[in-house]
C-alpha cells in the first residue's frame, strides 16, 4: 500500500523529488515537478511519511502556498476514514492551510475520522497554552466562522468539541470557544461518559460557570409554546408528556407541536434525529412516527437522515424501528452519497455488540442495496476494508458474498474490491465467490435515483432524469412511500420540480394511502404561492380539484386564509374555490378573523404624498370582494337548481357550448358579500370600510333599477286600491265586469284603472316567472315570493272573476288590500334607512308566533274548560252566551288573553259554583298577566337588540337588495342569451348589465382612490372624472385602520431594535468577561 500503482524508477524519482521539494520548502521546484505529466499528485508515500503531499503540507506550518498549488490539482478530501487534510491542518495549528481548505467548496467541513472527530475536535484536543495558542485560536476562529460548520457534532463517544477541550486542552481552550461561538454552543444535549459538556466544564473550571450560555432546557421551559416544550420533554426523557404534546391539537384541528420541526441553533436537528442518536429512545421514535414524523427528512446542515444518524451512532434499537417503518428509504444517501451501510462499515465492529446488530439488520433487509457507491466510488464493503473493519468485511462476505460487486468497483480506478480484500485480509480469501466477474453488479434503479435527487434537493439532476426516463408517465406519479414526488416537491417548495412534473403529466390530485394531503393543499399550507399558481394555471382537462381536502377537511383556501396570504386567497377565489366548504370542525375556509386581516390589507395609504398634501390618496382595493374570474375558451353549462341566480341552467342532462364573449365574462360582484351577510360569524365585518365603501359605490349603480321597480309597484298599489274603492261604491252592480268593459258601459275612470292594473299586473307576473325560471328551488324557498303570487292571484280574482257570493267577494277584496300594502311595506323596507323598522316588525312577529304556537296549548285548555262550564248557562234577555259552542269559546278565550274580559255581562258566573271564579282568576293570572308580559318582554328584548345592531342590519339590507337586483339582471341576460332567437336583444341588454358593474371584466385593477383633502372625491382608474364622494364616516374608519397598522409596525420595529441592542450588550458583556479573565491570569503570572 505504499503507492497506488506500479511505477518506473524514473517516475519514482520524480515523486521523490516532489516530496523533497515540499519538505525543503522549494516552491518553484515543487510547481515545476507538479506540472510534470508523469507525477501523480495523489501519490501516497510510505514509511515514514504515510500520506499524500496535501496531507504532508497540511501537517507543516508555513506550507500554505504548497497547499494552494495542490488544491488546483487534487481534491481536498483524500480519505474516507483516516484523518483528512482538514483534520491535520486544524490539529497542527496550520491556519494558512486551513483557510485555503475552508475556502474550497469541495471540502467537507464536517468530515469525521474513524472515531467521529471533526476538525473542531482536533483543534480542541491540541489547543496549547501560552504563545502558541494564537495559531490554534486563529484556526478555531476560521472554523467557527464557516457557515456550514457544526460546532456541536459529537464524536462516537458522545464528546462535542468543547467537551473535548474541557477534558484534554484546558481552561484557555474552553474560553476560546466561549469567546467565538457562545450563542451557538449546545452544552446540554450530547453526553460523553454520562456527562454533558456543561457538567464537565463546571466540574473542572467552576469559575467559568457564569460565562457559559444559558441551559437550553431552562430557556425552552420558560417558553409556553408546545414546540419548545417538545424538545425539552425529549431531552428529559419524559415520555408521557412527550406523547401528550404530540396528541394536542388547536381549535382548528391542527397539531400544536410539529414532529418534523427543524430546531435551530444550537440543536440543529429534528426530534426524530435527536432520538435516533440517543440510546434507549425507541418509544420516543415510535411516538414520533405515529404522529407523522418523516423518517426520510434530511437535515439541511448535516445533510443526513435519521437512519444515517442511527447507523453512525450504532443505535440498534432506533435503527430497527426506522427500517421496519414502511416509508423509510433504507438506501437513502447523504450529501456524499453514503448509505446507512456505509456508516456501519466505517465503524470498528467487535468492540460493541450494537455494531454487529446494526450490520445484521441492514444486511437482512430485503430492499437493501449493498453495492451503492458513494460520490468517490466507494461501496460499503470497500469502505469497511479501508477502515480496517475486518469483522464487517467478514460478515458481509458470509451473508452476501454472491450479491457483492467485487470486480466493477475500483479503488482510485486501479484496484478492484477483490484485490483490496485479498491484499489486506488474505485469510478471508476463502469467503470470496469463485467467479472472476460479478453478474450481480447492481446499479441504483431510476426510481431510487429520483428519490435520492429529490431528498438531496438536486433539482437539476432530478429534472434531467425525469425528462429522460419519463415514457408514458412512468415515473411522474411515483413517490418514496411517504410522499408522491409532487407532494414532496410542494412541501419543500421545489418550484422547478413541480413545474416539470405537471408538464410531464403528473396527476395534480394524487395522494397516498398514508398521506391524504392533496398537493395544492400542501402548497398553500407551506405558503408557496408560486407553486400554487402552477396548479391554478393548469388547463381544464387536467381536472384539478381546487376544493380537495386533507384529513381534517381543510381546503387550500382554508390554509391561504389562515396564513393571511391575500394573493393566494384572491387566486383561489378567482379560479372558483368554494367559500362554503367547511372542515370537520365546521370551520369555513374564510373565518371572520382571517377575512378581517385580509380586508385590512386592502386599505393602503399613499406612499408618494404626505397626509397634509392635496394629492394625498387612500386606496380601497376590492379584489377580495370581486376576484377576477378565470374563464376558459368554452364553458359547459349544466342544470343545477341550487346555484345562485347568476349561474346558467338548461334542461336536464343537456350540455351546450357557449363561445367566449364579453357576455360570458360578466360576473356577479355581490356573491361574496351575500355569503358574509348570511353568516353570523362574519356579520360584524359588514361595518368594515372596505365593505361599506363598496356597497356605497354599488348602490350608486343599482339604485335606478330599484327606484324604477318601487315606482311601478307604488303605482300598482295606488291604482289597485283606487279601483277597489270605486267598486265598493258600485257594489250594487252585479253585472259581469268584462261584459261591461266590452259594451263600453264602464265609467272612464274605471276603464283607466282596469287597463293600468292589467299592464302593471302583467309586469309583476313576468317578473315572478323570470325569477322562478332562473332558479326554481331558491325561488320556492323564499317566503316573500309566496306573498307575491298570492297577491297576483287575488288581484286577478278581484279584477276578472265574478264571485256571486258577496261575502266571498268581500273577503277576497279585503285580502287583496292587505297583501298589497304589506308588500309595499316590504319593498320600501329594503331601503337602508327603513330596514331597521321592517326588521323589528319581522323579528317581533316571528318571536310572538313561535311562543304562541307552544303556549296555544294552554289557551286551548282554558277555552275547552270555559265551554264545559258555561255552554248551557242561561243569560239575561239582553245578554249573549259567548260559550254556547266550542268554536266561539276558543275564539273568545284568545281575545280575553289581551285583557278584553267583559266579565260582568258576558261571562255567566251565576250558572256555576265557585269553580268558574277560580278558573277565571287562574286564566287572568297565567295568560293575561304572566304570558302577556312575557311576550312583551321578548318584544322589547328583540327591539333593543335590533337597535344595537342597527348599522349592521342596514348594511345587510343593502347587500340583499343589491344582490337581488344584480342577480335578476344577470340572470335575465344569461337566459336570454341561451335562447338563440332572443340573442340580439341580449347583446343590447348587455350595456345595461355592464352599467351596474363597478369593475367590468376588462378592468384588472379593482380599486378606487379617495382624496381626503379634496372633498373626499372618489377616483376610479378605469373611468374619467369624479362621479361621487366617499362617506365621511367610512373614510374615517379606513384612516383609523391604516393608522393602527402603522403604529403596530412602528412598535414591532422598536421591539426588534431593542432585541438587537440587548443581544449586542450581551455579546459585549461576554467579551468583557473574557478580557477580565485574561487580565487576571496575566496578573497572577
Amino acid at each position: 500500500m505504499a503507492g497506488d500503482g506500479q511505477e518506473t524508477p524514473q517516475d519514482k524519482s520524480l515523486q521523490d523529488q516532489l516530496l523533497d521539494a515540499l519538505l525543503q520548502g522549494e516552491l518553484q521546484d515543487f510547481r515545476r515537478l507538479l506540472a510534470h505529466p508523469r507525477v501523480n499528485p495523489n501519490h501516497r508515500y510510505g514509511k515514514p511519511h504515510f500520506g499524500t503531499c496535501l496531507e504532508l503540507a497540511c501537517r507543516q506550518r508555513g506550507r500554505h502556498e504548497f497547499v494552494r498549488e495542490l488544491l488546483a490539482k487534487v481534491k481536498p478530501n483524500v480519505n474516507k476514514i483516516f484523518p483528512e487534510p482538514l483534520h491535520y491542518a486544524a490539529g497542527r495549528g496550520n491556519a494558512g492551510a486551513l483557510e485555503l481548505l475552508l475556502h474550497d467548496k469541495r471540502t467537507r467541513v464536517n468530515a469525521q475520522d474513524s472515531a467521529g472527530r471533526t476538525a473542531l475536535h482536533y483543534v480542541a484536543k491540541s489547543f496549547p497554552a501560552g504563545e502558541e495558542s494564537a495559531d490554534y485560536e486563529r484556526c478555531l476562529t476560521l472554523l467557527l466562522a464557516h457557515p456550514d460548520v457544526d460546532a456541536n457534532r459529537a464524536n462516537h463517544k458522545g464528546f462535542t468539541p468543547i467537551h473535548e477541550a474541557a477534558l484534554q486542552a484546558g481552561k484557555h481552550a474552553v474560553q476560546a470557544f466561549l469567546l467565538h461561538a457562545k450563542q451557538d454552543l449546545d452544552l446540554d444535549s450530547a453526553r460523553g461518559h454520562g456527562r454533558t459538556a456543561r457538567q464537565a466544564i463546571v466540574e473542572r473550571f467552576p469559575e467559568l460557570k457564569n460565562s457559559l450560555p444559558e441551559n437550553q432546557k431552562d430557556i425552552t421551559c420558560g417558553r409556553r409554546d408546545p414546540q419548545s416544550r417538545l424538545i425539552v420533554e425529549l431531552q428529559e426523557r419524559n415520555l408521557e408528556n412527550f406523547c401528550q404534546l404530540l396528541l394536542q391539537v388547536d381549535t382548528e384541528g391542527s397539531i400544536v407541536a410539529d414532529p418534523n420541526y427543524q430546531y435551530g441553533k444550537p440543536i440543529n436537528a429534528t426530534c426524530l434525529e435527536l432520538a435516533s442518536k440517543e440510546q434507549d429512545s425507541e418509544e420516543f421514535i415510535k411516538a414520533l412516527l405515529r404522529a407523522g414524523a418523516d423518517p426520510n427528512v434530511v437535515n439541511p446542515l448535516t445533510e443526513k437522515s435519521p437512519i444515517h444518524v442511527a447507523s453512525e451512532n450504532a443505535n440498534a434499537g432506533a435503527l430497527k424501528i426506522l427500517i421496519d417503518h414502511k416509508t423509510t428509504n433504507i438506501n437513502s444517501t447523504d450529501s456524499h452519497g453514503r448509505t446507512a451501510l456505509h456508516y456501519i462499515a466505517s465503524r470498528r465492529i467487535g468492540e460493541d455488540k450494537r455494531d454487529q446488530d446494526c450490520l445484521s439488520m441492514l444486511l437482512a433487509h430485503p430492499d437493501v442495496n449493498i453495492n451503492i457507491a458513494d460520490n468517490d466510488g466507494v461501496t460499503p464493503i470497500l469502505s469497511a476494508a479501508l477502515a480496517d473493519n475486518k469483522a464487517c468485511v467478514e460478515t458481509m462476505l458470509k451473508l452476501k458474498a454472491e450479491f457483492l460487486d467485487l470486480h466493477n468497483v475500483k479503488l482510485n480506478g486501479e484496484k478492484t474490491v477483490w484485490n483490496v480484500i485479498t491484499e489486506i485480509y488474505p485469510d478471508l480469501s476463502h469467503l470470496l465467490p469463485n467467479y472472476s466477474y460479478s453478474v450481480y453488479a447492481l446499479q441504483p434503479t431510476v426510481h431510487s435515483q429520483l428519490i435520492q435527487h429529490l431528498h438531496k434537493r438536486q433539482t437539476k439532476e432530478f429534472i434531467e432524469k425525469i425528462t429522460l426516463h419519463n415514457r408514458e408517465n412512468e415515473y411522474v406519479n411515483d413517490g418514496d412511500g411517504s410522499y408522491t414526488f409532487l407532494q414532496y416537491a410542494c412541501k419543500h417548495g421545489l418550484h422547478d420540480v413541480v413545474e416539470i412534473l405537471l408538464k410531464n403529466g403528473a396527476d395534480p390530485n394524487q395522494t397516498l394511502e398514508n398521506n391524504r394531503w392533496p398537493p395544492i393543499v400542501i402548497s398553500c399550507s407551506r405558503r408557496h404561492h408560486n407553486i400554487l399558481m402552477l396548479f391554478l394555471n393548469l388547463p381544464s382537462n387536467r381536472k384539478l380539484d381546487i376544493d380537495a381536502t386533507d384529513m381534517k377537511g381543510n381546503t387550500a383556501l382554508h390554509y391561504a386564509a389562515k396564513h393571511g396570504d391575500l394573493n393566494s386567497v384572491l387566486a383561489l377565489l378567482s379560479h372558483g374555490a368554494n367559500i362554503e366548504v367547511k372542515n370537520i370542525f365546521d370551520k369555513p375556509p374564510l373565518p371572520a378573523k382571517a377575512v378581517e386581516n385580509l380586508l385590512n390589507q386592502c386599505l393602503k395609504a399613499d406612499g408618494k404624498h404626505y397626509p397634509e398634501e392635496d394629492d394625498y390618496k387612500v386606496l380601497f382595493d376590492y379584489e377580495i370582494l370581486v376576484p377576477n374570474k378565470i374563464q376558459t375558451s368554452t364553458e359547459k353549462v349544466t342544470k343545477n337548481d341550487d346555484l345562485p341566480l347568476t349561474e346558467l341552467t338548461v334542461e336536464d342532462e343537456c350540455e351546450i357550448v357557449i363561445p367566449k364573449s364579453s357576455f360570458c365574462q360578466l360576473n356577479a360582484e355581490m356573491e361574496f358579500l351575500f355569503y358574509l351577510s348570511k353568516s353570523e360569524e362574519h356579520r360584524y365585518l359588514l361595518k368594515h370600510p372596505i365593505i361599506t365603501s363598496f356597497l356605497l359605490l354599488k348602490w350608486y349603480r343599482v339604485r335606478f333599477s330599484y327606484y324604477v321597480n318601487l315606482m311601478f309597484y307604488t303605482l300598482y298599489v295606488i291604482f289597485l286600491n283606487a279601483y277597489i274603492l270605486v267598486e265598493v261604491e258600485n257594489a250594487e252592480n252585479d253585472q259581469d265586469l268584462l261584459m261591461n268593459l266590452a259594451n263600453g258601459s264602464l265609467p272612464v275612470r274605471t276603464q283607466f284603472l282596469l287597463i293600468s292594473l292589467t299592464i302593471l299586473l302583467s309586469y309583476l307576473l313576468i317578473r315572478e316567472l323570470v325569477q322562478f325560471i332562473m332558479c326554481p328551488r331558491q325561488y320556492i324557498k323564499n317566503a316573500e315570493n309566496l306573498l307575491d303570487w298570492s297577491l297576483i292571484i287575488l288581484t286577478s280574482l278581484t279584477l276578472f272573476v265574478k264571485i256571486s257570493n258577496s261575502d266571498w267577494r268581500k273577503s277576497v277584496t279585503v285580502m287583496t288590500v292587505l297583501l298589497s300594502w304589506a308588500e309595499l311595506v316590504l319593498v320600501t323596507g329594503r331601503l337602508p334607512r327603513l330596514s331597521r323598522n321592517i326588521q323589528m316588525l319581522k323579528t317581533v312577529s316571528w318571536t310572538f308566533l313561535r311562543f304562541l304556537i307552544w303556549y296555544s296549548l294552554l289557551i286551548i285548555s282554558f277555552g275547552i274548560s270555559f265551554y264545559t262550564l258555561f255552554h248551557d248557562a242561561r243569560v239575561d234577555k239582553e245578554g249573549e252566551n259567548i260559550f254556547e259552542d266550542l268554536g266561539r269559546a276558543l275564539f273568545k278565550t284568545f281575545i280575553m288573553m289581551t285583557g278584553e274580559f267583559n266579565s260582568d255581562d258576558k261571562i255567566p258566573f251565576k250558572s256555576t259554583n265557585v269553580t268558574g271564579h277560580i278558573l277565571f282568576m287562574l286564566f287572568v293570572f297565567l295568560i293575561a298577566i304572566v304570558l302577556l308580559n312575557l311576550l312583551t318582554g321578548l318584544a322589547v328584548s328583540d327591539t333593543q337588540a335590533i337597535q344595537n345592531n342597527a348599522d349592521i342590519l342596514s348594511v345587510i339590507s343593502r347587500i340583499r337588495l343589491v344582490y337581488e337586483i344584480e342577480s335578476m339582471m344577470l340572470g335575465w341576460h344569461h337566459k336570454i342569451f341561451l335562447l338563440g332567437i332572443f340573442r340580439p336583444f341580449a347583446y343590447r341588454l348587455e350595456n345595461w348589465v355592464k352599467a351596474i358593474s363597478l369593475f367590468p371584466p376588462s378592468v384588472h385593477s379593482k380599486h378606487v382612490c379617495v382624496l381626503p383633502n379634496k372633498g373626499n372625491n372618489i377616483i376610479t382608474p378605469h373611468e374619467d372624472g369624479v362621479k361621487c364622494k366617499m362617506d365621511v364616516e367610512i373614510l374615517g374608519a379606513a384612516m383609523n385602520i391604516i393608522g393602527s397598522r402603522n403604529r403596530a409596525t412602528d412598535i414591532d420595529l422598536i421591539k426588534n431594535r431593542l432585541d438587537a441592542i440587548e443581544k449586542c450588550q450581551s455579546a459585549n458583556s461576554q467579551i468583557l468577561n473574557v478580557i477580565l479573565t485574561k487580565l487576571d491570569e496575566i496578573q497572577t503570572k
